[in-house]
């Protein structure tokens, strides 16, 4: 049999990943709460931000630098926050049409934190500066053709992902912003130039958090989302096809923020 082209094998999996995924729940302080379903749109009352993209698609490259890639596509501030001690652990569940992501997605997965300097309920997104917390990316070869990554793991763990807040961070409210990165398609934009309208896909979503504890380190350093890529640095315009074997994989966006 002769195999597949890898554009062409991909192309024969597209009946399953029209429906891509979003959060179904999150955990903050032994508390559950249900996460803003952008199909249904419910609940009213939730710490994560609504958004209108429904099917849980995600945002191109061209998107990099526009409100979008803020928190997901049309989104607005949740109306209240989660709970959580600094130095516990907010976890993220992802699910939508039966899994939690594609399998056929690899790719890194980032999280990041911006203060919102009073409540977030009435911040301006365009407003959120955000330092990065935590990233994984490539974890090891076998398991696919392309290895085992991040967004593996999240499959295998059932759509669950641990975000740890930072054990020195000062009370307050704040925006954690969780993303997903496929890398699947992300050859396409090689050669392109930023903010392409092919190659990786990007799935952010946020979550309103109120801090305690009593830390005392201040959020600095952060930048706007619009400038956190352009779709065209080595980590994301990258075949990741032909080979499980990915060691080198830079993970694209600014540092982890040195509290973290």
């Amino acid at each position: 049999m002769i195999p597949l082209p890898h554009h062409l094998l991909l192309a024969s999996f597209l009946p399953f990943a029209l429906a891509h995924s979003h959060l179904e729940k999150l955990w903050a302080n032994s508390n559950e709460y249900l996460a803003w379903d952008p199909n249904s749109e419910t609940p009213s009352i939730t710490p994560s931000w609504f958004t209108t993209n429904r099917a849980g698609n995600p945002l191109p490259p061209n998107a990099l630098n526009t409100y979008d890639i803020i928190c997901g596509k049309g989104s607005r501030a949740a109306k209240t926050a989660a709970s959580i001690d600094a130095g516990s652990t907010l976890t993220v569940k992802w699910w939508q049409a039966g899994q939690p992501f594609p399998n056929t997605h690899w790719g890194p997965i980032v999280d990041y934190i911006a203060p919102c300097n009073g409540s977030c309920a009435s911040v301006d997104p365009e407003d959120l500066e955000f330092v990065k917390i935590a990233e994984k990316g490539w974890i090891k070869p076998g398991i696919y053709p392309e290895g085992y990554w991040a967004t593996s793991e999240l499959v295998d763990r059932n759509g669950t992902w641990p975000i740890r807040i930072p054990e020195e961070l000062a009370p307050g409210e704040y925006v954690v912003r969780h993303e997903l990165i496929a890398l699947h398609v992300a050859y396409e934009a090689i050669g392109k130039g930023p903010y392409a309208k092919v190659g990786a896909e990007f799935y952010p979503q946020c979550v309103s958090v109120l801090v305690g504890g009593s830390g005392g380190k201040m959020v600095t350093g952060g930048v706007p989302a619009r400038d956190l890529y352009k779709g065209s640095e080595p980590g994301l315009a990258i075949d990741i096809h032909g080979t499980d074997e990915h060691s080198d994989y830079v993970i694209p966006g600014p540092a982890i923020w040195s509290a973290a």
